[in-house]
């Protein structure tokens, strides 16, 4: 093969290359310039030789690697990939370029150059760290109001100027329930809009069209007969006129394969335009929007559900005893979301009142049905039966008989006669934690033990204690979310909660909001289990 045939392929191959290269001479002027390169710099290849860098490219990017060229004489050694932009404002395109040594005998006699155009690498690496944040945003919140505000903001300014969420409705109708603008008066303008021209299901075009057909709607410039066409009056027009829209995108929501509405995004005052390059980001990004949306609404469905249910467990209110003041207070774990298993009752008796309190193991569906099971149980049976042990080894053997088997319940059950003056109370405890008395003087009186765990296993039926309340003295019955509660130093336990009784006032809402507010302030608000309380007390 002749010598000049390998130098030859190489200046062919340099010449067709996909990326910009270029070799520069110690003095800076252009020696060879590929094709590609020439079309970066938009000059012909011949007209680069024999000018200096400085002469070919603009300024601002003659200041960025002017440097770097002369650091690569003055070493010899490769520089580091240097990006900057192209330098004219109106080419967005970014570019990135190294350059290296060409020895010639020991000397260095001219400068390679490699120009990579990566502004869509650029765009690529942006988009995704946005959608990652997005994602990260869109998952802090499963409340439904907050999310959809969320979606609006989150496009505002990255990726619209203006954003609408506009929701699939019960009766087939399609709304507008929120909205972003990076002005907060020009939003104002949007919600004025939103009052006074809805959404119409029936339009041909728009948010209508697309989630009809699960497609997205791009127009990349807004023609200016456009809202001529779709104003039904001349202040609908002036309105669409002063939110300025220039370019606009409506992208369907989908999640878990059902259309929930649309994300509409628009440019307005940035002079920003959408291209179809844009599409599969924004596509993305309804995705995510959407699974967020259905998120939030499935678990605010959950925690309706939760809430209903867990309130069908509980007195809806609490009855007036005479002589006797009573209070409740029920916090549930986390956001209520699921159903506990605590619970607590009050119901006539034919002498007197049964004022109860229990605890399933367990939270959900499973644990609410077992709930519901001891609580019309323990009814029955304390009206039934003569003592409240009697009546909670009537619940024992109904757990052991009709229970899941797999779930063990405590309760206390206690039996209240009131008489001028005071009370009679009669107590049992199934494995429950124990009542306490706050007397009127403040010390504080530990009734009973507790027996068996409720369907732990056939056995006798736990032991009575009998009490009397005078003027000021306090019942408390409570679950282990108060004595639980965990505090920096370990656990509230029962000598906390017995100095929390100590300090309340001598009420029986007074004692309930005070071990309540104690049993969440130790968890910095934040309790990591159902608290349930109830107290029962002898005005004086």
């Amino acid at each position: 093969m002749p010598a000049s045939k390998p130098q030859t392929l190489l200046d062919a191959a340099a010449d067709r290359a996909p990326v910009g290269m270029a070799v520069i001479d110690t003095e800076l002027h252009y020696v060879h310039v590929n094709a590609t390169l020439a079309a970066i710099n938009g000059l012909a290849a011949e007209e680069h030789i024999g000018r200096r860098v400085d002469e070919v490219v603009p300024a601002e990017v003659a200041e960025r690697v002017g440097p770097v060229l002369r650091e690569v004489l003055r070493t010899g050694r490769p520089s580091p990939s240097v990006e900057f932009p192209r330098g004219d404002p109106g080419d967005p395109r970014r570019l990135e370029a190294s350059y290296y040594p060409i020895y010639d005998e020991g000397a260095v006699v001219a400068i390679g150059a490699v120009v990579l155009d990566v502004t869509e690498r650029d765009r690529a690496l942006a988009r995704a760290r946005y959608l990652a944040r997005a994602s990260q945003v869109l998952g802090s919140s499963l409340d439904l109001d907050a999310t959809l505000h969320t979606v609006a903001e989150l496009a505002v300014p990255h990726v619209a100027d203006w954003s609408f969420v506009e929701l699939c409705q019960p009766d087939g109708g399609i709304r507008r329930v929120a909205w972003a603008h990076a002005d907060p008066a020009l939003a104002e303008i949007a919600r004025a809009y939103d009052t006074l021209y809805p959404l119409d299901v029936a339009d041909e075009q728009g948010s209508a069209k697309v989630v009809r057909t699960r497609q997205p709607e791009l127009l990349e410039d807004i023609p200016p007969d456009l809202f001529e066409a779709v104003a039904r009056e001349p202040e609908q027009l002036q309105i669409l006129r002063d939110m300025g829209f220039r370019s606009a995108v409506i992208v369907p929501l989908i999640a878990r394969g059902r259309v929930l509405g649309d994300l509409a995004l628009a440019y307005s005052t940035s002079g920003r335009r959408y291209g179809h390059e844009d599409l599969d980001m924004l596509s993305a990004l309804a995705d995510a929007c959407a699974m967020a949306i259905d998120n939030a609404r499935l678990f605010g469905e959950q925690e309706a559900t939760a809430r209903t249910l867990q309130q069908s467990l509980l007195p809806p209110q609490l009855p007036e005893v005479e002589g006797l003041e009573l209070a409740a207070r029920y916090r549930p774990f986390g956001t209520g979301a699921e159903v506990g298993g605590d619970f607590y009752d009050v119901f006539p008796l034919p002498d007197g009142w049964a004022l109860c309190i229990g605890d399933v193991s367990g939270k959900g569906t499973a644990a609410a049905a077992t709930t519901a099971l001891l609580r019309h149980a323990l009814r029955i049976a304390a009206y039934l039966e003569a003592s409240p042990g009697a009546a909670l080894g009537r619940l024992d053997e109904a757990m052991l008989r009709d229970g899941p088997g797999d779930q063990l319940a405590t309760a206390v059950c206690a039996f209240l006669r009131p008489h001028p003056g005071g009370a009679e109370v009669t107590l049992a405890s199934a494995g429950h934690p124990p009542p306490l008395v706050r007397r009127a003087d403040g010390t504080i009186d530990d009734i009973v033990r507790p027996g068996m765990l409720l369907g732990a296993l056939p056995g006798p039926a736990p032991v009575d204690a009998t009490i009397h309340l005078g003027p000021d003295d306090v019942l408390l019955l409570y679950t282990d979310g108060v004595t639980e509660a965990r505090t920096p130093g370990g656990l509230l336990g029962e000598e906390g909660l017995a100095d929390a009784l100590r300090t309340a006032p001598p009420t029986a809402n007074g004692v309930v909001e005070a071990i309540e507010r104690r049993a969440v302030e130790v968890q910095g608000g934040q309790p990591r289990d159902d608290i349930a309380v109830v107290a029962a007390a002898v005005p004086a």
